[in-house]
């Protein structure tokens, strides 16, 4: 399951390219659905030399090539293209134009006047449009091997071709002759009432029976729910919502505040990914195709509350939250009695209203559900208590007015000026628990229990300090690795610019034919030397061994056969492990030597 802003950054990708490809009036009909072959694929005996040469492949109407989850797959190709017993001479593909784009928070849906496509991007699966030119001459001329990622599945048109590339072929293709059979459970941003139905019932389950867990780990693999919200979202909320990643799924959805304060905080963080994710995503789009620079990509910090960073800044009543609620839990450190947290008075939940403030204004009751009646009456607004499906669960359980665990008469105003959100400086925690975890808080001591419900599956929770957390940093992992971090800049098939002398130049994969090819074999070895370790921090470096050596060699011929599929001559500026030699460095001169120069 893509992270929802991964999703929505594909969705809006796919919008563009054919709304640009619409705007020029383009031939959009279909002319062919071509995708890698898995490796069992490749192997079969009717495998087409493609295939077999780790190269994408065009599918004929004889496919029965199927994608998806391992207990759902679905047919690549159109069944009611398909040629077969009772349909000998079925339709061919470009009667099928490509009319529209919808991006939802689930799926890509593509209409194809008398079929639908719904493309589920599942776990590592993205959409990148490409020129003719660029697909016939690079993609289809790099192996899987060389380029780092799949082409999942590729929908050819006349001028440009929309491909979803994925690093494991997990997608799920949905084929459907009406749109009224593809379903798309209502989302918080544009359904918020029916929405909150869907969670209203998986909390009335949760809190019925059953073992208690951390919240964050339910959330995050309750996603027919919760869509969308993975490793890194899940703690982005948790901070706008004033949660820590600590407390059990009892902690916080037996509370209306922190669910309703979670609540709102999904639905401010999906509102501005629709709203202004675009403004990020475009000047990282060169010639079509998503190819953000390392500049680019570190821009994306700044939509990052915590997640990846040394340090945020918040507001000072905030910064004071967080002080104070360290104060509290240091001071049952080294106690031998234990606590229920929920006993604790003065334990308050670290929460800033002006992260959530676009849903503070929508209704729903959910300001009314986080500071509680008498509070919120307090404040100024109005406490008339409909029958949102929140509420209604909430009387059932008889927990309407179970505590805020909110500091009490602390936000006025409530609405802080967005100059008051950095005036303060608060170190991160990280940590490891089922998955990686950064907080703007400590842990709670085992002297603060969750409280007396039977605990499940509650990992064992570690600190990550030093050089380990640093590594860990997205601004670390940007600059000084050839890997990916989190966030919409971050697809294993983005393209990426090569500086050829002073000249920018589009590379729309790793061995692109159309760089120079000393460049491409010099990021490939950079690849090497990070996955042999032969550089790796706090070890001294050593040479490759023979079986490492071949494997590179293996490599770039590799993608020399690449540059000649593509009839490139890969010119080289620069030295080569195979024999070329490399151009003489630039070696500054001393005093001496200038003057011996200068006198010549």
């Amino acid at each position: 399951m893509p992270e929802n802003r991964e999703l929505s950054a594909s969705g809006k990708l796919a919008v563009h390219g054919l709304s640009e490809a619409q705007k020029a009036g383009e031939n959009m009909a279909l002319e062919a659905i071509v995708c890698d072959a898995t490796v069992a694929e490749s192997k079969t005996s009717g495998a087409s030399d493609r295939a077999k040469q780790e190269l994408p492949y065009q599918l004929d109407s004889t496919s029965t090539i199927r994608r998806g989850s391992k207990d759902h797959q679905s047919p690549v190709f159109p069944p009611w293209m398909k040629s077969s017993a009772t349909t000998p001479n079925p339709p061919s593909l470009d009667t099928l134009v490509l009319e529209s784009i919808e991006s939802t928070h689930r799926a890509l849906i593509l209409g194809f006047g008398f079929l639908s496509l719904m493309v589920q991007c599942l776990t590592h699966t993205s959409a990148q449009w490409y020129s003719r030119n660029m697909w016939d001459t690079s993609i289809m001329s790099v192996t899987k091997k060389v380029r780092k990622f799949h082409i999942g599945m590729a929908l050819v048109f006349q001028h440009r071709v929309l491909a979803f590339v994925t690093i494991d072929l997990l997608f799920q293709p949905t084929w459907a002759r009406h749109i009224s059979d593809i379903y798309i459970p209502p989302n918080i941003y544009t359904s918020t009432v029916a929405f909150l139905g869907l969670v209203a019932s998986w909390i009335d389950t949760v809190l019925s029976g059953g073992k208690s867990r951390l919240a964050c780990d339910a959330i995050r693999e309750a996603n027919q729910i919760f869509y969308g919200i993975g490793v890194y979202t899940v703690m982005e909320l948790f901070f706008m919502a004033g949660l820590s990643p600590f407390l059990t799924v009892v902690e916080v959805f037996s509370s209306p505040s922190r669910t309703a304060r979670f609540l709102a905080a999904f639905y401010t963080y999906v509102r501005e990914g629709e709203e202004n994710l675009w403004s990020l995503l475009r000047r990282c789009v060169h010639d079509g195709v998503l190819a953000p620079t390392t500049k680019q990509r570190l821009r994306y910090m700044d939509w990052l509350y915590v997640w990846g960073k040394s340090v945020v800044l918040v507001s000072r009543r905030m910064g004071g939250l967080v002080d104070g609620f360290h104060s509290v839990i240091d001071e049952f450190t080294d106690m031998a009695a234990t606590l229920c947290r929920r006993d604790v008075a003065n334990l308050f939940d670290v929460f800033e209203p002006t992260l959530i403030a676009p849903a503070l204004k929508i209704g729903h009751n959910f300001a009314l559900h986080i500071f509680g009646e008498q509070e919120w009456l307090g404040m100024g607004g109005d406490a008339s208590v409909g029958d949102d499906p929140l509420t209604v669960v909430y009387r059932k359980h008889g927990l309407l007015q179970n505590s805020t665990k909110l500091a009490p008469n602390f936000y006025h105003p409530l609405i802080l000026d967005k100059s008051e959100l950095t005036l303060a400086r608060r170190t991160t925690f990280t940590f490891h628990g089922q998955k990686e975890m950064w907080s703007v808080t400590r842990n709670f001591p085992p002297a603060l229990h969750a409280g007396p419900q039977n605990l499940g599956d509650v990992p064992k929770i570690r600190e990550i300090v030093g050089s380990e957390r640093h590594n860990m940093l997205f601004k670390s992992i940007v600059e000084n690795t050839q890997g990916v971090s989190i966030g919409p800049l971050e697809y294993c098939g983005n393209g990426h610019i090569v500086h050829v002398g002073s000249i920018p130049q589009l590379a729309v994969c790793k061995g692109d034919p159309t760089i120079p090819k000393y460049f491409e074999e010099r990021m490939l070895r950079g690849l090497n030397r990070i996955s042999t370790k032969l550089e790796a921090p706090g070890r001294q470096k050593r040479a490759r061994t023979g079986k490492e050596n071949k494997v590179l060699v293996n490599t770039l011929s590799t993608l020399e056969a690449g540059y000649q599929r593509a009839g490139t001559s890969g010119g080289h500026t620069g030295g080569s492990e195979n024999g070329i030699e490399p151009a003489p460095k630039k070696r500054r001169l001393n005093a001496d030597q200038r003057l011996a120069l200068h006198k010549m």
